[in-house]
């Protein structure tokens, strides 16, 4: 596998992680679709070659796993990210209806 592949992934991974504590959405989903672009570019990769060596077999799992964290984190982070917000929205409407 090159390691060109590699250093591009080990990228989109870091700046999604960073998207993602920063609550950027926005930019996790750009990111997101960076991911997927650069995986259809390895596997067209594989398509051609006809032997797959076990370190590439191996990177691939870890690639896989890597995706299931990265989604979950996703899932967790919008979830709280969406009860904080809703929790503010609906102390500011408290305070506008029925505060001083």
């Amino acid at each position: 596998m090159e390691k060109n592949f590699l250093h591009e992934f080990e990228i989109t991974e870091n700046k999604i992680r960073k998207a993602l504590e920063e609550n950027n959405f926005v930019r996790v989903s750009k990111l997101s679709h960076t991911f997927d672009e650069q995986i259809k570019k390895l596997t067209a990769q594989f398509k051609v070659k006809h032997d797959i060596s076990q370190k590439d077999i191996t990177y691939l799992k870890e690639l896989g796993e890597k995706l299931v964290a990265i989604e979950k984190d996703t899932i967790k982070q919008f979830r709280k990210f969406s009860s904080e917000n809703s929790t503010k929205t609906k102390m500011h409407n408290a305070y506008k209806n029925y505060g001083s």
